[in-house]
């Protein structure tokens, strides 16, 4: 038999190990956004999987109960998980200084 396609919606271009910041965010998006944590890499879109104003909301609620402390305002002015990770961290670098 013939192997299974891939998702194409999958990127493994980035399939390397994750901080402890970006598995807070994948789970987060995943749970907001009812998707496959996999399909959650550094290069996706919160807007791209249909993320909108209410979801932020909920994604901030849920990125806070998991200790990140990101604003509505982060997410949408950072959609790309890379960019909206080294947010987070900066946040957390500033809170800790």
């Amino acid at each position: 038999t013939l192997p299974l396609p891939e998702d194409p919606d999958v990127d493994h271009s980035d399939d390397l190990p994750v901080s402890e910041t970006f598995a807070i965010l994948r789970r987060a998006l995943a749970e907001t956004l009812d998707v496959d944590p996999v399909r959650v890499t550094p290069s996706t879109s919160f807007l791209r999987l249909g993320g909108d104003s209410i979801a932020a909301i909920q994604f901030s609620s849920r990125c806070k109960k998991y200790g990140l402390d990101l604003t509505v305002a982060d997410i949408l002015r950072n959609p790309i998980m890379a960019t909206l990770e080294q947010c987070a961290e900066l946040i957390v670098d500033q809170a800790d200084a």
